[in-house]
Formats: structure tokens, sequence, C-alpha cells
């Protein structure tokens, strides 16, 4: 008899542990990366690399091509054992393969995450499971440069990832991502109009409080004191990186010891292939895209991610031309005569 009384005591106190085992399986684990790596003149995987590294504080490193790859692995070498692992956040011709053989060769795991678009890149975020219990999100126009900080402020102070709009359209796929890797998702910030009325619709369709929002009116909700102090850092730290930034850029117009034209100055800040390209179209005033494959020597898809990429950080402008478009360096780079 006692013994039946010892069993039954023993088989309740497993069911009563069994629950318990089973939810802490189910949680996710923390960040095992000890650095991320990013193209660091790319700014829309710049935004989505700082907006994760500031929910998990995690290094972020930028790479500039083959400009200061050695001196990035340089400092990668110093990954503790336990957080030997790095993100990439990119596709291949971001940050290139031969940079992520380098690291698997010094058995550094290496991770990825890129899609074809910035806005796919922005769902893969989410998809990779990084967001999985935020209850806020923000949603930005990928194509408008000047809207990445106020939407990285905004994901610092609710630890909510970004997604990029395209024309103002989510990305495709984007409802069944949120149902199966964003379960808690309560609260969706749209910055300036970065969404058409139809998709506000649908969202606020499948139950999400939107909350549209103008870059001059962006401001997170009363908090406690001691939250209202962890984001008052949080707000500094950007801030930091801002100023640190500006700073670099103003020490080294000081130590050049010479008044530099904008077109030196930007020549500066660009990659070996972008400035060509960028050169290329200074010397003739105006080129037409079709045309830079043969004068570049780079690739067709290359010279489109490039123009793209240069046309959203406002230093080409493009006009239709035909069946093609005519590039021009904008009016802020050019010459004075």
């Amino acid at each position: 008899m006692e013994l039946q009384k010892a069993s039954l005591a023993c088989l309740v106190l497993v069911l009563a542990v069994l629950p318990a085992l089973k939810v802490s399986t189910q949680q996710p684990q923390g960040p095992t990366y000890g650095a991320i790596v990013v193209r660091g003149d790319i700014y829309a995987d710049w935004t989505l690399a700082m907006a994760f590294s500031m929910k998990e504080r995690v290094p972020v490193l930028t790479l500039y091509k083959e400009v200061n790859e050695e001196e990035v692995i340089g400092v990668l070498t110093s990954l503790s054992e336990a957080r030997r692992s790095v993100l990439i956040v990119g596709d291949s011709m971001a940050v290139p393969r031969g940079f992520e053989i380098i690291l698997k060769s010094m058995r550094i795991d290496v991770d990825r995450v890129g899609g074809a678009t910035r806005a796919d890149t922005s769902l893969q975020m989410i998809i990779r499971g990084f967001w999985a219990d935020s209850r806020e999100l923000v949603v930005v126009d990928g194509q408008k440069r000047e809207l990445y900080i106020p939407a990285l402020s905004l994901s610092s102070t609710y630890l909510a990832p970004i997604i990029y709009s395209t024309e103002g359209r989510l990305p495709e796929n984007f409802f069944k991502v949120l149902e199966n890797y964003m379960p808690n998702l309560e609260t969706v910030y749209v910055l300036d109009d970065s969404l058409i009325e139809e998709e506000v619709a649908e969202l606020i369709n499948k139950g999400y409080v939107i909350k549209e929002l103008n870059i001059t009116t962006v401001e997170a909700p009363k908090k406690s004191s001691l939250q209202q102090a962890l984001l008052w850092l949080r707000e500094r730290a950007l801030g930091m990186i801002v100023g640190l930034f500006t700073g670099t850029i103003l020490s080294y117009l000081i130590i050049s010891g010479r008044k530099r034209s904008p077109t030196d100055l930007l020549m500066s800040f660009l990659t070996r292939d972008e400035r060509t390209l960028v050169e290329i179209i200074r010397k003739n005033k105006e080129v037409k895209q079709e045309d830079l494959p043969e004068l570049t020597g780079f690739s067709r898809p290359k010279v489109s991610r490039m123009v793209n990429e240069l046309v959203s950080r406002g230093i080409l402008e493009k006009e239709v031309f035909g069946k093609t478009y005519v590039l021009r360096i904008r009016n802020l780079f050019k010459e004075e005569t």
C-alpha cells in the first residue's frame, strides 16, 4: 500500500513538471552571434542590422567591400569560443561570398539574411525568428532614406522589427509571415504614408492597431521612471552613433587642410565600383542606363543594383527615356563653374 502511494506521488510530480519542461523547450534561445556584419554604404541593410543590434546588444561591423575587409576580419579574430558566430545582413552582392568563406576558414560560424530586395531582407529578419516576442512593428517606405533614422528610433524604443514597403505595398506573404512568426503582434507603426489605404485597411481587418506617424511627430508614450531612463539611454546611444559619424566627417575635412568640392567629398565615401560609375556619369553630364554595362565593364544586374542604390541615397537622379533611363549627378554634387 505504501509503495502504491509513493508511486502515485511520483506520477503526480512528473505530471506537474512536464508542462513546465514543454514550455521551456519551446521558448526561443537567446542570440549566439558574436557580431553582425553589414555593408556600411547600403543604409537599408545597415538600418535592419542596427535595429537587431540594439535589441540583442550585439556589435555591428560595417564592411566597405575590399577597402576595410582586412580590418573587419582582424576584429572578428577576437570572438570568444562561446560566441564565435557572425550574422551577415545583405545578399552576396552586398557582402561577397569570398568574405563569408574566409570567416568559415577561421572556424567562425556564419549565418546570412538577405533577400532579392530590401523589402525581402526585412521580411527575412522576421522569418528567422529574431522578433518572435515583439508586440510592435514599424513599417517604412524602403526607398525613402530620410525615414531610416526615425524608423530606427522607433525600433529601439519599442524593440520592434522594421519592415520596408515598396510603392505603398507590404512584401509578398507578409500576413502569412506575421501569423507564423509574430503571434504576439498588436501595434503597427506606419511612417509618413508608407502604405496605401488598402494595405492599412487589411491590417485593421486582421485586428492590428494602426498608428500612422509623421517623422516630425514621432513620440513614445509615457513610461515609468525606469523605462524612461532606459529609453533615454537608448535614444542618446543612437544620437552618439549619428554624432560620431558626423564628427568623423568634420574631422576628416579639417585634417585634410584644404577646401574640398562636393564631388571630392562624395567620392571619399563611395566604394571603388561606385566611384567608377559616378565618375563616368559626371564626365558625360548624363548617360543612358543601358550604356553603363559597356562603359563600366559591369554586368547589367550589377549596374541596375548600383544605380537603384545610388538613386535611393540621393546621389544620382534618373529620368525615363524611352525604354531606359537617363542618369545624372544630382545638383548637390555637381562641380561649381
